[in-house]
């Protein structure tokens, strides 16, 4: 099964007249030979002076000043446009999370607590700092990203927490929470990391999959870990344990593409900021869209 040219063109329409810039260039660079130029210009609007990226650039908490977690959604970006250690913008971004590792804690934080005083999904709400202790989300993904990027940070830094994330993922059962598991992935697809650490997340990944990632289509529909959401191609780190899996999942969302040309999240806020809601809801169906179509063109699904 493949996406049609009219579906295509529907999901085309959505993006140009309804995301956000940034998705509107990310579609251009993907699709219409767009420039890595003019999807960093897009993004610039969402660093900060600091370095570190925010102003609802995760939809999902509408906060202007940086945050570890929006950073991290940055770098992704600047990576699939490939940026360098050379870019401003990723030296930037780096340097921010260096400057906000909470050495005390042994991780960083995902949120301040001013998300608190602005819109958020109930999830993102700040409760306190927690405990002392590694955790994966977003913590894993950063460490990726800084050996990733490992020109602009220090190597002893980089091992030591890298060996935090290591001891706590040998110790996490193989049940995983599946955004945790989603940040240990990049620890995988991410440059300079160590050949043995990158086989301790594999083979954790592995063990974890059966108990994380949902391949029943009948729950699709409810908040659940689309096999997609792990191997978007076929180059991704579990794409080789999941085959069959993704190609029903491909065949399920070319089915259910909404009449307006998009997709949209499985989730919502509850009763929570409804009118701000509606407004996040449609950057999100930008961003899903964008993926999927992504995803279509990287598994030969396009007509």
């Amino acid at each position: 099964m493949k996406l049609s040219t009219e579906q295509f063109d529907r999901a085309k329409i959505f993006i140009q007249q309804q995301a956000r810039p940034l998705e509107k260039q990310l579609f251009s660079f993907h699709f219409e030979s767009g420039s890595a130029s003019d999807v960093l210009n897009a993004l610039s609007a969402h660093q900060n002076e600091d370095g570190g990226f925010g102003h609802a650039l995760e939809p999902d908490f509408r906060l202007k000043d940086s945050s570890p977690m929006a950073t991290t959604v940055g770098l992704q970006i600047l990576r699939e446009v490939g940026c360098t250690d050379n870019e401003p913008m990723v030296k930037r971004a780096i340097d921010y999370l260096i400057k906000n590792y909470r050495k005390d804690l042994q991780r960083w934080v995902s949120v301040p607590e001013a998300v608190n005083e602005v819109a958020h999904a109930p999830w993102w709400h700040f409760a306190g700092e927690g405990e002392v202790g590694f955790s994966a989300n977003p913590s894993a993904e950063i460490v990726a990203h800084l050996w990733h990027f490992k020109a602009l940070s220090d190597e002893s830094f980089r091992k030591t927490v890298l060996s935090l994330a290591l001891d706590l993922l040998k110790n996490t059962p193989d049940k995983l929470e599946f955004h945790d598991m989603l940040c240990w992935l990049w620890l995988i697809k991410s440059d300079h990391v160590p050949q043995d650490a990158q086989q301790t997340v594999r083979a954790k990944m592995i063990a974890a999959t059966p108990h994380v990632i949902t391949t029943d289509p009948e729950q699709w529909s409810g908040y659940s870990a689309k096999p997609l959401w792990f191997a978007p191609s076929p180059e991704a780190p579990l794409a080789d344990i999941l085959t069959q899996s993704v190609q029903v999942n491909l065949d399920y969302e070319i089915e259910h593409q909404d009449e307006d040309g998009a997709w949209s999240p499985i989730w919502n806020w509850g009763d929570s900021f409804p009118d701000v809601w509606s407004a996040a809801k449609r950057e999100w169906q930008g961003v899903l869209t964008l993926n999927l179509l992504k995803s279509f063109k990287a598994y030969d699904r396009l007509s």
